[in-house]
């Protein structure tokens, strides 16, 4: 349900800095993620990483959605079904959209 909406972020907010980044648990590794990724046409990177590495981000539960802001810092984690127009919301201040409570900076 998420990736979609990752996807349009990705094509309407990449001028002003956004950039998604999935990461892909799957123990099968890109066997089963390259699949996935073309039949969806999934517009971002995707990384394959380990539940090791996504512990030292603070995830103990999938899925999750990390909000990282330009200096690297994890400015916010949410667990579970993200909503869009609160992720809309949280976004904003990290692509510097302030002013349009829309998000629709251009």
């Amino acid at each position: 349900m998420e990736i979609p909406w990752y996807m349009e972020f990705q094509e309407k907010y990449k001028e002003r800095g956004l950039s998604v980044v999935g990461m892909a648990l799957d123990e099968e590794g890109w066997k089963s993620v390259k699949p996935f990724i073309e039949e969806k046409k999934v517009n971002y990177p995707v990384v394959i990483g380990t539940f090791e590495l996504a512990k030292t981000f603070g995830v103990e539960a999938l899925p999750v959605t990390l909000l990282i802001d330009r200096n690297g810092r994890i400015a916010g984690l949410h667990a579970g079904m993200v909503d869009r127009p609160r992720l809309k919301r949280r976004l904003r201040p990290l692509a510097n959209c302030k002013a349009h409570a829309d998000f629709s900076c251009g």
